[in-house]
């Protein structure tokens, strides 16, 4: 499903009523275990206890990253992008599912990756609410900011940091001399980047600076 950014988007999407349910229900309400299985003891056959199998939510995680921010999952990180309405919810919703009862900062393992690289995308948003200049800020809203394709995600400040912290230690790839960099890394670079092009171009009132001739 995540090979069509645009469907996976519109599937996921809670909508502005918040009466889909599905991505509730896949982050929340499923239960992702392997039912069945077995064990031997010689030649003897006994079901085993549920478990969950290595790869569980690795689809999940791919379909998130695509519909949050309608590329296709993998793609080289680059210049955070503008985002609609429906890839803002899917976004601002699932940072508010994983922090439910403030238990943001536990994400499963197949889920780091794909939600840092979603962050990444998200940058100027995480960047307004890390800074305290959000809608609403540090509270946050229930809903996105915005309209068209020029929307934004609100969620409180508490929130974002816990889950930021979820995914920060997965292994989002490695660096020239093979060492791993971690979603930590490329949130931190991410940011980083982000401020100093903000400074560069926006005056001490936050307006933009008139291009040097």
């Amino acid at each position: 499903m995540s090979r069509d950014p645009e469907g996976t988007t519109a599937y996921l999407d809670p909508g502005a009523d918040g009466k889909n349910d599905r991505l509730e229900y896949l982050l929340k309400e499923r239960d992702w275990d392997t039912v069945d299985t077995t064990q031997w003891t010689g030649n003897v056959e006994r079901t085993g206890d549920d478990t969950a199998d290595s790869d569980t939510r690795k689809g999940l995680g791919a379909a998130l990253e695509a519909a949050a921010t309608g590329q296709q999952p993998g793609s080289p990180l680059g210049k955070p992008e503008p985002h609609s309405e429906s890839q803002a919810r899917v976004m601002q919703s699932t940072i508010a599912l994983l922090d439910k009862g403030a238990a943001g900062d536990t994400v499963h393992d197949n889920l780091k990756v794909p939600l840092g690289r979603a962050l990444n995308d998200y940058t100027a948003d995480t960047h307004a609410i890390l800074g305290g200049y959000a809608p609403n800020s540090p509270v946050g809203q229930d809903h996105i900011a915005g309209s068209g394709d020029s929307a934004s995600i609100t969620n409180s400040k508490e929130s974002l940091l816990r889950v930021m912290r979820g995914v920060s230690d997965g292994v989002i790839g490695t660096n020239s001399e093979g060492e791993p960099v971690r979603v930590y890394d490329s949130l931190y670079e991410g940011q980083r980047r982000y401020a100093a092009e903000y400074l560069d171009t926006c005056d001490q009132l936050g307006r933009p600076v008139p291009a040097r001739g």
